[in-house]
Formats: C-alpha cells, sequence, structure tokens
C-alpha cells in the first residue's frame, strides 16, 4: 500500500509538471494575444474560462461554518497533517474539475481557432493528464518515503495552481482588451 500510494503521488507529481507546462502555454498565448488586441480565442470562450474559479496558493482550502484554523497549500506543504489533508484531497479535486472543464471547453470551441496547433495538443496533455489528479491518496502519508513522495507532489501542484491562476489573469487581460476595442458582443457583461 506505501509503495503504491509514493508510486500514485510521482504519477500525480508527473502529470501536474504535464498540466502546468500545457497551462503556462496557454496562458502565454493568451496574455500575448490581449497584448496584441487580437482575436484569436472566441469571445465566449474567453467569456466561460473568465467566470471559472481558481484556487490560489495563498487562498485558504477551508470552507465551512465549524471553527476551525484557515489553513493553506503553501502550510500544507510544509507539514502535511492529518486534520488537513482532506483539505488537499478537496483542493486536488477542485482542480482536476477545473482543468477538465478547461479540456472540454477548448474542445468544443476548437473549431474557432483550429489553425493553431497549440490547441490539439493541450486538449489532449489536459485530457490525459488531469484524471491522474484523482488518484492521489485521500489519506495522509504514514511513511518518512511517502511523506517525502507527498511534499514532492505538493510542491510540484502548487506551481500548477499557480499555472491556472496566471491563465485566469491572463483570460481577464484578454477580455479587458476586447472590451476595451469594443469587441465584446454582450453590454453590462
Amino acid at each position: 500500500m506505501v509503495a503504491d500510494n509514493i508510486r500514485i503521488f510521482a504519477e500525480a507529481a508527473a502529470a501536474a509538471d504535464e498540466l502546468a507546462a500545457g497551462l503556462s502555454k496557454l496562458s502565454r498565448f493568451v496574455a500575448d494575444t490581449a497584448g496584441r488586441g487580437t482575436e484569436e480565442i472566441h469571445w465566449s470562450t474567453a467569456r466561460e474560462l473568465s467566470k471559472r474559479t481558481y484556487y490560489s496558493r495563498d487562498t485558504s482550502l477551508w470552507i465551512g461554518a465549524a471553527p476551525r484554523a484557515r489553513t493553506t497549500l503553501a502550510e500544507i506543504m510544509v507539514e502535511p497533517r492529518s486534520q488537513d489533508w482532506d483539505l488537499v484531497s478537496t483542493s486536488v479535486a477542485g482542480t482536476w474539475h477545473q482543468i477538465d472543464r478547461l479540456a472540454l471547453d477548448l474542445k468544443r470551441e476548437n473549431e474557432k481557432f483550429s489553425y493553431r496547433p497549440l490547441f490539439g495538443g493541450l486538449i489532449v496533455s489536459l485530457q490525459a493528464n488531469a484524471p491522474t489528479l484523482q488518484t492521489v491518496p485521500m489519506a495522509q502519508p504514514q511513511s518518512a518515503d511517502e511523506l517525502v513522495a507527498a511534499k514532492d507532489f505538493l510542491t510540484r501542484y502548487a506551481i500548477l495552481v499557480d499555472e491556472i491562476c496566471t491563465l485566469h489573469e491572463a483570460v481577464g487581460a484578454y477580455v479587458d482588451r476586447l472590451k476595451s476595442d469594443g469587441k465584446w458582443p454582450i453590454r453590462g457583461d
């Protein structure tokens, strides 16, 4: 079981690396497009992407009414405690859901920018790597080796979360650019 968890953490860490690299390329493309003022992403896709909720490395992972100290991903990375591990699982599941939705949005809209080879490969990478995040063990690591593997995953997962936030900011800049250029078809949105 411990050996399986170490392997799973390693696979999830590698998947997080692949996902972060793909999202970084997409973020750079969107930011460049916003900077140039070109319409290379359909406004409806940008609108959907801008509505997504994104985790932040500094955002509390605890949502609820129970009196409990707020815990951030950065704090858990330093010292994963059993009472916080459910928050890691919830955060990873939420991230998987966001990436899955992103892949679906890009796939659905791909015909609007299919001349861009970036998106075809990115969609395949997102769809191939995102499900690996769902395999992260739900229980806190028990052995020293398992804890090392978990911390390695969390470090690389934090980079993925940062890339998601960067993408969200780039999409926001793209939407703002479309609006300022009068290319946004919905008034008051």
